[in-house]
């Protein structure tokens, strides 16, 4: 346990990622119907046809970027430890 017991951060559900802070600033993920396009993936670097693989970083997230001027489809890719911060949007409330 550390210093401040069993207190940690909620869970945070990729679905409702809608926007994730790194160094130069927020980023806006894009959002398809009711999903978010941010996903937690194995971070590495690959090249040509074989995708033959050049080197890995562990933990990474990947989302389409939203917006932009003219909209373009634009794929952010990082290691999972460049985030600072993410934004979502709160779980639909479901009836009892």
């Amino acid at each position: 346990m550390g210093q401040h017991g069993d207190r940690v951060t909620p869970p945070i559900n990729t679905n409702h990622v809608v926007a994730v802070l790194l160094a130069d600033g927020w980023h806006q993920v894009e959002q398809k119907g009711a999903r978010s396009t941010f996903d937690i993936l194995p971070f590495a670097f690959v090249e040509g046809r074989g995708q033959r693989e050049l080197a890995t970083a562990g933990a990474g997230a990947v989302w389409t970027e939203a917006g932009g001027i003219p909209p373009a489809i634009e794929r952010v890719s990082c290691p999972l430890s460049s985030i600072l911060a993410v934004r979502t949007r709160p779980a639909p409330e479901t009836r009892a």
